[in-house]
């Protein structure tokens, strides 16, 4: 199979660093797994006292090939979900904080929406006859251990409603893009729920009215302090622009709604505000959303059951053989073979 492009650019995917805070119950969680978590942290390469240490950051490719290796020493293909439900809002740091301090969990969620990119992630909150949902999507994709990053951030999404509803609160439903595993028993036990694998997203289903729940934090001054500190490390960050405007394409795709206008809009800016920044980063609206279909269309080929023509509508293409067409410009095969290769057909 031909390898796949990275669909983003370079800067993005190298240099980003997240607080060690996203992991930092592994090593408690491989004690009691019985495995030895110096070990797994040095045979994935990171220092074992790193995780004393609260200042230290990691890149998403240790993370990645961290995760990895503590499925490896577990054998326990949950283990990054039981990371990131251990972890909650604190993984997130100023945004789990900003979070916190907002005045009702849909004001929370939205706040996460903003923010959420500085993780390399993007959220997507519904609402339908009584049920919403939250879905989550990682903007590095093609990374080593992308899936299990994915697993940990759904694990944190459970965690975190949790944590701003009460400790009594237990979602409807979990969907997960991955293959269905041995033992689906421990997945609910850890969700408290039913857990839909092979799902074409992953999702988190709740209640509506849980939307509605006040937060005790809330403190508009904290929020306020929050949001500049915010704000500061973007301006510091060239980057971060660009990565949010794949963040809001991808699921724009998702959602159905990817044009530029509906972009800008969700960015808060008029759509030629938005060309001109990303022509100042080097690049242009249509290259990010031709980048992020091709991201979108290897994901759904991967991780569901939609057929071609499904993930062709998915992703805005009049007809299936468009989609094919841009498939084999990307990778040089068409999607059925490159799904078929990659399932060793």
């Amino acid at each position: 199979m031909k390898p796949a492009s990275n669909p983003l650019p370079k800067k993005m995917a190298g240099g980003l660093r997240v607080p060690i805070a996203t992991v930092a119950s592994a090593p408690r969680l491989l004690a009691e797994a019985g495995a030895c978590a110096k070990n797994v942290a040095t045979s994935a390469g990171l220092d074992p006292n790193w995780f004393d240490d609260p200042t230290q950051t990691l890149t998403f490719e240790e993370i990645g090939t961290y995760l990895s290796e503590c499925v490896r020493a577990t054998g326990d293909d949950s283990f990054p979900f039981r990371v990131g439900l251990a972890e909650g809002l604190t993984s997130l740091t100023a945004v789990g904080y900003l979070a916190q301090n907002s005045a009702t969990v849909r004001a929370a969620l939205a706040n996460l929406s903003d923010h959420i990119h500085h993780f390399a992630g993007a959220i997507l909150v519904k609402e339908t006859a009584g049920l919403a949902s939250l879905e989550y999507s990682f903007m590095l994709p093609w990374m080593k251990g992308a899936g299990l990053i994915t697993e940990a951030a759904m694990g944190i999404a459970v965690s975190l409603l949790r944590q701003l509803c009460g400790d009594k609160w237990k979602p409807v439903e979990l969907r997960l893009a991955r293959k269905r595993p041995l033992r689906v028993s421990a997945w609910q036990q850890c969700v408290q729920a039913p857990v839909q694998f092979g799902a074409r997203n992953n999702i988190l289903v709740f209640r509506t009215q849980d939307l509605t729940h006040r937060l005790e934090r809330n403190n508009a001054d904290f929020q306020h302090i929050l949001l500049k500190l915010m704000a500061e490390a973007s301006a510091d960050r060239d980057e971060d622009f660009t990565r949010r405007v794949c963040a809001v394409i991808r699921m724009g795709l998702l959602a159905g709604d990817v044009s530029s206008q509906q972009i800008a809009v969700r960015l808060g800016i008029s759509p030629r505000t938005l060309r001109r920044r990303l022509r100042g980063e080097g690049t242009n609206f249509e290259t990010l959303q031709e980048q992020m279909r091709f991201d979108v269309a290897r994901d759904l080929l991967e991780h569901s059951t939609a057929t071609i023509t499904q993930i062709a509508d998915q992703l805005g293409y009049a007809h299936s053989s468009a989609l094919s067409r841009a498939f084999r410009r990307w990778t040089g095969l068409s999607p059925r073979n490159w799904r078929s290769e990659l399932n060793g057909d």
